[in-house]
């Protein structure tokens, strides 16, 4: 698949120290290329307490890192010119065509559609 196999062989001992290091119960890593899955594998546990371990299907609570994800995905669409900052957000999600905004603590029209960048900016 055009992957390094020597290269994919460093990712579990180096999630293994977060196991280790006990600042995660368990870690899944997945790559796929092409549509094929060229490397999955597991350290640790699912659940620290009852020991349940992870599947390939397991899933894992990431709190806030929606963020740092979804605006690498948006970057990822930039680059493909399917996605450009500075258009309204409302070009690419019509329903936020004619959203409201709190002014002290008053729901106003926008003074502007709102941008792709302004969005992004968190």
């Amino acid at each position: 698949m055009g992957m390094s196999s020597e290269r994919l062989a460093r990712i579990k001992p180096f999630m293994q120290r977060y196991i280790d290091d006990n600042k995660l119960a368990g870690i899944a890593t997945f790559i796929a290329r092409n549509g094929k899955i060229v490397h999955f594998e597991k350290v640790g546990k699912l659940n620290s307490d009852t020991g349940e371990e992870i599947q390939k299907d397991s899933l894992f609570r990431i709190h806030s890192m929606t963020k740092p994800i979804v605006s690498v995905a948006a970057m990822m669409l930039l680059e493909e010119g399917k996605l450009l900052l500075d258009k309204p957000v409302a070009n690419y999600l019509p329903a936020f065509k004619d959203t409201k905004m709190l002014a002290d603590g008053v729901e106003v029209p926008q003074s502007h559609p709102f941008t792709v960048r302004e969005l992004m900016s968190h």
